[in-house]
Formats: C-alpha cells, structure tokens, sequence
C-alpha cells in the first residue's frame, strides 16, 4: 500500500475502533429505547403517549438551558490539559451543573403555569400540573447523565460508555414493563420509568470516571470553559428551538394525540440521531487532537471519509425506512400509528441531512470556530417558525415534517461556508449524490404508487445498484472497511491470548 493508503485505513481503524466500542453499546440502548416506544405506544393511550412526549420536551428544555454547554467545553480542555488537571475539571463541571439546576428549577416553578398551556386545557392540564417533582427529578437526571457521559468522551472511556449506556437502556424496558404492563401505573409510571433509569445511568457514568472525585471548584478552569461554552449553548437553544418548534406548535393547535403521531413518526430518525452521537463521541476529540497538532491533511481526510460514509449509510436506511414503513410501524408501535408511515420516512430524509450538517458544524468546532454554529442556527430557527406557523395551521403534522426539510436544505451551503473559512474543505459533491439518487427514486415512487412493500423493493435495489456507478460507494471503500475490521479482530483476538 501506499503512504497515503496507509494513512486512511490507519485514520478509519481508529475511528471504527472507537465507533463499535460506543456505537454497539449505543446501538443497543436505541432497540431499548424503541422497546420501551413500543410498550409506551401499546399500553397508554395516544393523549397520554403525547403528554409523556411533552413531559420529556420540557424536561429536555430545562436540562439544556441549565448547562451551558459545559460538557462540550470541558471534552475540548480535557483533551488539551495534563493529567493532572482532569480531577479538577470533572469535579469544577460537577459542582456548577448542580447549581445551575437549582437556578434553573426556581425559574421554572415560577412560571411552570405558562408553560402547562402546551397540555391543553381541562383534566389534562390540571393532571401535568401535578407531575412538577418528577419533571423537575427527569431534568436532574437528564442534566447528569449528559454532562457525565462527554466527561467520559473527554477521557476516552468508551467501553464503560457502551456497557453503562446498555445497562441503562435495559433497565428503563424493564421499569416500563412493571410500571404500565404489571402495575398499570399510566402516565406517571411511564414518567417514574424514566427517571429511574436515566438516574442509575448517570450514577454509573460518574463511578466509571477514572479520576479523584472530590470538590475541587477551579474559578480559572471554569472560566476558560465557560469562554468557549457560550456560543454553544447558544447554539444549543436555538437548536432546540427549531428542533422542538414543530411539536410546540402541533402540541397549541392540534392535541397530544397529534403529538403522539409525530413522535411515533420520529421516533427511529431520532435513535439514527443517537447512533450518530456514539460515532461524534470518537469523530469530535480525533478530529480536534488532529488539528491541534495542526495536522491538516490527516484531518481534512478524517472529514471528507466520513461525509462520504454517513451520507450513503443513510440515505441507504432513508431507501429501508421508505420500502417497509408500514412493517416497521406495526412491528415497533400499534396499528392505530400507521397513518405515521409517510411522515416516517419523510423524517428519515430530515434526519440524514442532519447528520450530514452535524458532521459539518461538529468539524467547524473541531476546528476551533465555536462561534459559527449559533449564526447557522439564528437562519435554522427563523425559516423553523416561519414554515411551522405557516403550514401546520392548514396541513397539520405533515407541515411540520416539511418544514424541517425545507429548513435543512436551505441551511446547507451556509454550513459549508463556515467549515471552509477553518482551513477544512468538504467535498460537497460526496453528499449530494445519494440524497439526488434517493430523491429521483422517491418522485417516481410517488408517480406509480406500490401498494405493498414488495412493490417498493425494486426501488431498495436500485439505490444498491446504481451507488457503485455513480461512485457514492467504491471497491476501494469496501477493501478500506474490510482491512479496518480485520485488524480490529486481530488486535481483539491478540488482547484475549
């Protein structure tokens, strides 16, 4: 092989290395998360179903606000400071994120009788109302388990990452099935589900960290991650807004059941989103200790590899989605969720150009540009309200699901500007391609209209096929994969010897 052969399956090993570590971990707390979607869908009705939906939204909202991105901040310090800093770190993100919780929690009680106007009115409210311990317990938990888990990234402990985040996830299944099927406990079992679960996760996140635990509160470390946390937490509320403005605005005009339809049909392009995480969890500190060492040439190959690879895959599991909504639908939730089927795969397209974008913006803060997400995001939000306010009233769910996509396609080029001005330089055309073939295959789908999923079979086939002509996928890509995965097994089989 050559130099630069040699180079690119080196990078590729590292990244799948890591990948399979977090990823199959991952990759089993999303089948519990989509068990526990299924006894949730089966065994609640679809108005409680949405106001769980709802719950989680607030709950999401108040852990996010609380933690000014300090998480992300403290994985870039952790990996740039010695070891004998990182006990002082861990123990400086511990102590703020509990006080920003309290300061948070204040100002919800405060204005919590706003917020309830998202669960409608009457018996709906008044129940939600009473819920305020566990909401205020799941953003706790929720605040935790993240800040934790990228403290862990920082360190690169991702074995105890994958076995803590398969832990959790079985027991969040297993608290839900006592809860709704034993117990018939309703909403509030649903809810007390998930906060037990999430709170043991986090638990073992903090036992699994490998530093002194102790108090330390360092002014100075918190300041510098705090310099670098705020744009990104700004970019983390405006990404909730125009994540989360759909649901808020199908939740005020239509009803918790309309909410529970759009969040069956969100539900797997969501866990597609949490996979992407366990592979960002490796991507992000790799490509930040690339550049910097200031080795651009290995970083911008660690960045074009992977756009290439996360746009074929999922636009491949967009072409899936497409030829077996229906069967997925029964198979993960209840046959009174099938109208969810179009809006599925629909969101499975959003959800690849996501990822696609994420990979962009995360490579832009790898790159140390913090501040360009949040002006990305500022142009997200404004066409997010405009298109939900404007379509949702006359289409209902399905305008929120168009808007979203609308939103992503727009905001693409822009994303692209910015991670260029870093010196890094995406080969666009590697994206495009598999979302333009996705797109013919699906207007002529809508042209003839099959019926069944054998009908819509053929349409899988082509994507496979026409993928080597048109060089989304190569020879070489499968050769560079199977090396990568071969080594693995040696090194695997060479560490149980």
């Amino acid at each position: 092989m050559s130099a630069d052969e040699v180079q690119r399956d080196d990078l590729l090993h590292r990244l799948l290395g890591g990948t399979l570590y977090t990823g199959f971990g991952t990759g089993l707390r999303t089948v519990a998360s989509i068990a526990s979607a299924k006894i949730m869908a089966t065994y609640l009705p679809s108005h409680d179903f949405g106001t769980t939906v709802l719950i989680e939204l607030v709950a999401t909202f108040l852990r996010m606000v609380s933690g000014l991105s300090i998480g992300i901040a403290a994985i870039r310090l952790l990996t740039q400071k010695d070891e004998a800093e990182h006990a002082a770190i861990v123990d400086t993100v511990v102590i703020f994120r509990f006080l920003t919780f309290v300061l948070v929690s204040l100002a919800f009680l405060g204005t919590r009788g706003w917020v309830y106007r998202l669960f409608g009115e009457g018996d709906g409210a008044a129940r939600t109302e009473g819920l305020t311990p566990l909401i205020l317990a799941f953003t706790l938990v929720l605040a935790y388990q993240m800040v934790l888990k990228q403290l862990l990234q920082g360190l690169f402990r991702f074995k105890q990452m994958a076995a803590i985040d398969v832990l959790g996830g079985v027991l969040t299944v297993a608290l839900l099935a006592v809860f709704l099927i034993w117990r018939h406990a309703g909403l509030v079992g649903a809810v007390m589900a998930r906060i037990i679960g999430t709170g043991v996760t986090a638990l073992l996140f903090y036992r699994a960290l490998p530093t002194r635990k102790g108090l330390t509160f360092r002014r100075d470390l918190l300041r510098e991650m705090l310099s670098f946390s705020w744009p990104l937490q700004l970019n983390e509320i405006i990404t909730f807004t125009y994540r989360s403005f759909g649901t808020v605005v199908v939740a005020t005009t239509l009803t918790p059941a309309a909410v529970a339809i759009l969040a069956v049909a969100g539900k797997i392009p969501n866990n597609f989103r949490r996979l992407y995480d366990a592979f960002r969890s490796v991507y992000f500190p790799n490509l930040s200790g690339l550049v910097a060492r200031q080795d651009y040439r290995r970083a911008q190959r660690m960045l074009n590899a992977t756009l290439r690879a996360v746009a074929f895959l999922m636009t491949l599991a967009t072409v899936f989605a497409f030829v077996f909504q229906r069967e997925l639908i029964l198979l993960f939730y209840s046959d009174q969720y099938l109208s969810a089927g179009p809006l599925f795969v629909l969101l499975m397209l959003a959800t690849t150009i996501d990822v696609v974008i994420f990979v962009l913006g995360n490579s832009t803060v790898a790159a140390g540009n913090s501040k360009a997400p949040p002006v990305v995001n500022v142009l997200n939000t404004i066409l997010t309200v405009i298109g939900n306010l404007t379509l949702v009233p006359p289409l209902g769910v399905i305008g929120a699901v168009l808007t979203r996509i609308v939103t992503r396609v727009l905001t693409f080029p822009v994303n692209v500007w910015f991670l260029r001005r870093t010196g890094l330089y995406p080969r666009v055309l590697d994206c495009v391609k598999p979302l333009a073939l996705f797109g013919v295959l699906y207007g002529v789908a809508l042209w003839i209209r099959p019926g069944s999923w054998l009908g819509r079979l053929p349409f899988l086939a082509l994507f496979v096929a026409a993928s080597p002509l048109f060089s989304i996928v190569t020879a070489a890509d499968v050769r560079m994969v199977w090396r990568s995965l071969a080594r693995l097994r040696r090194r695997r089989a060479g560490n149980g010897g």
